[in-house]
């Protein structure tokens, strides 16, 4: 017999990757005009470059670009509570206030199922 212990290691979340608004890409003329520029330049001096220094100059040159050119995509957050919680909760403290705990009109408006 053996007795096995392990060890499991936290996964820390990692950063989340920026997300462009694309919505308007194909209006952005100054992008078009600089991406295009740019690669004209990496075109001259491909043959000197090795193709890992190759891929991540043309990836520098997408993230440059886009950071200039598209703005980011703003999040969409709901309301953590609705309008129909806080109406609620607005009677429920104006039943405290006239009535008291022991009313029935802060028995009725408590919880309802």
């Amino acid at each position: 017999m053996a007795e096995v212990k392990t060890r499991l290691k936290l996964l820390k979340p990692g950063a989340r990757p920026i997300r462009y608004d694309l919505t308007e890409l194909p209006l952005n003329i100054a992008y078009k005009l600089e991406i295009k520029n740019r690669f004209d330049v990496l075109g001259r001096i491909t043959e000197q470059m090795e193709p890992n220094d190759l891929a991540t100059e043309i990836n520098k040159i997408f993230k440059e670009t886009a950071e200039k050119h598209i703005p980011k995509m703003k999040t969409k957050k709901m309301p953590w509570i609705s309008n129909k919680t806080l109406h609620n909760i607005e009677q429920r403290r104006e039943a405290k206030k006239t009535f008291g705990k022991q009313s029935e009109q802060y028995i009725k408006t408590g919880t309802k199922k």
